[in-house]
Parts: structure tokens; sequence; C-alpha cells
């Protein structure tokens, strides 16, 4: 009886959320956006497990179901303040000893600590407390659909890798190699979970994300909690990614919230995701893959050599990028073709939406035109949009890389540039791709403030029209800068007396 009442009661629920006829209603039951009137199997178990629910309507639920103000009590008028905390330089130190056993503790005992690892600093909880879980997408106000990677210290151990991954001998050959090759560092690996990794980390996939990174703050806080950290970006979901501790206090400065400043990251991209799809032995051979589902500091080619170097079997594994995120590859009319994932359906893995890392100012890739008409060429990504007068460059900031349109700095309201092609020979692509990588966030956090500061109406991005050309090192690059723009492309050219001037890319 109880539990056919449970189900009437999140029936009701989900129509005052989802159904455009009982908006008038809304304020008077979600106010304050609280769960307490839900049962507690279902404020988020329910949303991720398959049912006669539809997915949109489980997203709608979960946003009304966050709360707004996660880190300060209910009725309460002092909210939180999240502390920033400088450990101590020796770490044999009693001192830092001491830190790392606080905020370990803190972990066990269900609350966020925010740590810095090689990629950005991550926003971190223990990854087999579903309550803590929640605290994660309710401080970022992320929805349920994107699931979350697991922080490891290694593969062995009761907190290990391969305590949260459920694979096959096959499976566990090539995790162990693929550790072995990049661990600790920036690649996180998806399969199959076991029983012990709620849904809430999964998305409802049933499969799990593991990283070593490599960070020694972050292993101790791991080594110091004795639990797996699962920690995505620690940013309001969608917003810019933090390289500094001051960026995730400039998001959460309210929040019941221990913030570990370890200076800025040094790879300065998210981690690159790869998926496990291990299939059948045919014959002598076997049906084996491995999915990029997002790019980072690990590449494709990179990959592949580790695979190569251990021997013929593994080397018969193909690699391969998802569809579904190389849709920032190809020309403007190529990417309209290509759909993105729907932040109403459960990602495989983070990272995969078309907008993220965005900043808070509309923000544009550019390319110079080379003629001077009034109509542009391509398509834009977005051709349903509404299409405001743009604002003149000087009402504009941009970002340059390796001061390509360094020249036109003047035309602009501020110019940033992600790498001085100046301090790289041309045969020392890498140092520049890593520099650039290494600036990205922490660029993009400043042009958004100078925006806001001088009143500027964009941000622009100035990027190569067409990025099919790219290796797949400048791809991870372009990718992040793809989704911050959330694909769209402006045109800058030069008219007459009027000067420079911006336009949208249109159908040919």
């Amino acid at each position: 009886m109880k539990r056919a009442f449970d189900h009437l009661l999140l029936t009701c629920w989900i129509l005052l959320v989802t159904h455009p006829a009982f908006s008038c209603f809304r304020p008077f039951f979600i106010a304050k956006k609280s769960t307490k009137s839900l049962p507690q199997e279902y404020r988020l178990r329910g949303l991720l497990e398959s049912g006669p629910l539809l997915q949109q309507q489980r997203s709608a639920l979960l946003v009304s179901m966050l709360p707004t103000d996660s880190g300060a009590e209910e009725g309460s008028d002092k909210p939180s303040s999240s502390r920033l905390i400088q450990p101590h330089q020796d770490r044999s130190s009693p001192a830092y000893r001491q830190l790392m056993a606080h905020l370990g503790a803190r972990i066990r005992q269900g609350s966020l600590v925010s740590f810095p690892t090689e990629t950005v600093y991550g926003l971190g909880a223990n990854a087999l407390d579903e309550q803590a879980v929640l605290k994660i997408f309710a401080m970022k106000r992320r929805p349920l659909t994107d699931p979350l990677i697991c922080h490891v210290g290694g593969l062995s151990g009761e907190g290990g890798a391969l305590a949260l991954l459920d694979v096959g001998d096959r499976e566990r050959e090539v995790v162990e190699r693929l550790a072995a090759t990049f661990w600790p560092g920036p690649l996180s690996i998806i399969g199959k979970a076991r029983g012990i990794v709620p849904p809430e980390v999964t998305a409802g996939t049933g499969f799990v994300a593991v990283r070593c990174p490599n960070s020694s703050l972050a292993l101790d806080l791991i080594s110091a909690s004795d639990r797996p950290i699962a920690a995505p970006s620690a940013n309001l979901f969608g917003a810019i990614s933090p390289t500094t501790a001051q960026h995730v206090l400039k998001n959460f400065p309210q929040e019941d919230l221990v913030i570990l400043d370890g200076g800025s990251c040094h790879v300065g991209i998210e981690s690159t995701v790869i998926k496990l799809e291990m299939g059948e032995r045919e014959g002598e051979d076997w049906d084996d893959r491995i999915c990029i589902n997002r790019r980072g500091r690990v590449s494709k080619e990179m990959i592949e050599e580790c695979l190569r170097q251990a021997g013929a079997e593994m080397a018969s594994i193909r690699v391969y990028v998802s569809p579904k995120i190389d849709y920032g590859r190809g020309s403007a009319s190529e990417d309209v073709a290509r759909a993105p994932p729907s932040a109403s359906e459960a990602q495989e893995s983070p990272g995969m939406l078309l907008s993220h890392y965005a900043p808070s100012v509309p923000t544009y890739l550019i390319s110079v035109a080379t003629t001077d008409t009034s109509s542009g060429t391509g398509i834009d990504i977005h051709p349903q949009e509404e299409s405001p007068a743009l604002p003149p460059p000087s009402k504009c900031v941009l970002i340059d890389m390796g001061s390509r349109m360094r020249d036109l700095r003047g035309e602009f309201a501020a110019y940033f540039d992600l790498c001085e092609a100046a301090e790289h020979t041309a045969s020392d692509e890498s140092a520049f791709l890593e520099e650039a990588m290494r600036s990205l966030f922490a660029t993009l956090h400043e042009a958004e403030a100078a925006a806001v500061e001088r009143g500027c109406g964009l941000i622009c991005v100035g990027v190569a029209d067409d990025a099919s050309d790219m290796g797949e090192p400048a791809l991870a690059l372009y990718d992040r800068l793809y989704r911050a723009a959330s694909g769209r492309r402006l045109h800058l050219y030069r008219s007459g007396a009027a000067g420079w001037r911006l336009r949208r890319q249109t159908a040919e």
C-alpha cells in the first residue's frame, strides 16, 4: 500500500514539474526546490532506474529537486563560506599529515572537498556514498544524466580501479596495460561498474569511469580518505573549468566546501576518456575496440602506440573517436549534420555535450574572411536562433592563439593570447600545444572578467575555419574552444570605410 502511495506521489510531482497546465501552482510547492516531500528512495535513484517515466520528465524533475542553497541550512540567515586552505610545502610535516587526515575524514563523513589534479580542480566526494555524491550534483547544478569520474590511488586495493570495474580477463589485461603506461595521468577508463558503485555516479548506465590523477595532493587525499573519490570539475555546470583554487572560490564562495589550494594545474584540460568495448573471440582474432568519448592530453596515437608495444594481440584493438563528439572536427555544414548528444539523455562520459566550458558572456569562434562581401560561407550551427545585431570588434574581447591575429588586437576592447608564438619554434608544436592547453581555462576566465568589466557583448576566439586537418593533440584544444562557443562561428571582415566588422556564417 505504501509503495503504491509513493508511486502516486511521484507521478503527481512529475505532472506538477513538467506539465504546462500546472505551471501556476509550482511556486507554492517548489519555491525552495526542496526534496523533503519526496520519498527518500525516489529523491535520486528513481530518476536513474528505467521505468515508465520519460527521460525528459526525469531530467525536469531533477532540476526542480536540486537545492539552490546547498551550502546553507534551510532557514539560516548566514550561509556557509567556502574555506581555501594552502597545505604545508613539506608533505612529511606533522601539519601536512594532520590536514590530510582531517580532509580524509571529511570525505568519509560525506562532505565535499575541492582538490587540484594535473588537469583541473575537482569537486570531490566519497564515490561509494550516494548522499555525498548527490551533494556534488546539487552544488554544481549538474544534471544526473552526466556521469562522474572516480579518482583512485591505483589499480589494486579496496578503493582501487579494479574494485570498481567489473571486467573479465581480457579487459583486465587492457586496463593494466593502459594504467602502466598512462597512470598516474590524464586518462580515464570506462568499464562495466561493480555493484558497489552507486547509479548516481554512473548516470544509471551501469558503466563507471576511473582515473588515477598525477597530483601528489590528490593522491594523498585519496589515501587519507581510504575511499575512491568521485569528482567532476569544481565549477557550476557548463561554466569555465577551474585550474586554480581562486577559480573554484569564484564559483562557490558561500558553500560548505573546503578548497585545497595546490596552485595552477600543469596540464590544464580535462582527462581523455575512453570506453572499453571488448567483443567476442572470432577464431584467432578478437573483435575489440576502444572508444574515445572525450579528447584530452592522451591522444589516439598515444593509446595505439601503447597497445602496439604490448604485442600483436593488443595491437589488434581498434581505437576510434566516438562520432558523438566528432562534430567539431569538420566544416560548419558537417557539424549540423551530426546532432550533438542531448542533456536529457544519459551520457556515457562527461564532456560530450555541445555547450560546455562556456563563459557567461556569449562566445564565438571567429576567422578572418578573405572577401569583402556581406554574405558568409558555411552554415551556423544554430540556424534556428534569432540573429540580433552583432557589436563592433571594439565592444568585443579577442582570444588569439599563437599571435595569428595579433595585428588586429587594436580593433578589440581587450586581447589575450593562449600561446605566444615567438617563444616556440615551428618544429616545437608539442610545446606550443602544451602551453596553450595549460593556459586555456585561465585565459577564458580572464577574458570573461575583462568582458564584464568593460561591458563587452562578445568574446571572440580566433581559430582555423576548418579543423579537419588538425592532428589529435590540437583537436583536444579545439574541442574545448568549440564547446565554449557552443559551436557558433563568426567571420571578421573589412567593410570599406566602416572598418572591421563581424558577421555570422550563413548558408551558401
